[in-house]
This record gives structure tokens, sequence and C-alpha cells, in this order.
């Protein structure tokens, strides 16, 4: 949610017109439902390389977040009397999962 109100602004007001597939700099028609096919933005090297490393530093998370949702919690809880570990609710087992999303 926090980048989503600067992303949008920046397509908005960084939108161009675009002729033959190509980005006219600097150049930006009115705004209506049919210009949505011939706007766009254009996007330098830098973001391109910084969307990927975004991308690859995400991996680590994922692999820690699908882990948790496969295998679960292994002590939820204190050991009881008898020394055993009583099974997680079901609903544990899916808090990684909505975490994630």
């Amino acid at each position: 949610m926090l980048l989503t109100i600067p992303w949008l602004a920046s397509l908005i007001i960084g939108r161009v017109d675009i002729v033959n597939g190509e980005g006219i700099d600097n150049k930006c028609s009115k705004f209506s439902i049919k210009s949505l096919w011939k706007q766009g933005i254009t996007v330098c090297p830098d973001v391109t390389r910084s969307a990927i490393v975004m991308l690859i530093t995400t991996i680590p998370y994922f692999i820690v977040q699908g882990a948790d949702w496969h295998f679960g919690p292994t002590k939820p809880f204190p050991a009881t009397v008898n020394g055993t570990v009583p099974n997680p609710p079901n609903y544990m087992r899916y808090t990684s999962l909505a975490t994630a999303v």
C-alpha cells in the first residue's frame, strides 16, 4: 500500500505519447480512456536493473515463507506436564501464507 500511491502517481505524471511503439518524450496529450492505449511511460536502464535486484532479493523471503507454510510451527506451545507438545491448530499453518499475500 505504501508504494502503490507513489507508483500510480509516477505513472500518471510520467506518461508520454507512444507513436509506433516508441515513447515521445516531453509530449503528452490530454488523458482519456482512449488514450490508455496510446500513452505509456519510458524507463531508463537503471530502473530495469533496480527492478531485477528487487525481484532477486525477494527470493529468500519466499523460501522462508514457503518453508514455514509447508512445515508449520514445531513448538507453538510450551510442553505439557508429560513432556509432549500438543499439535498446533490448523489455522497456524496458513498464517505464513496470509502474511506472504
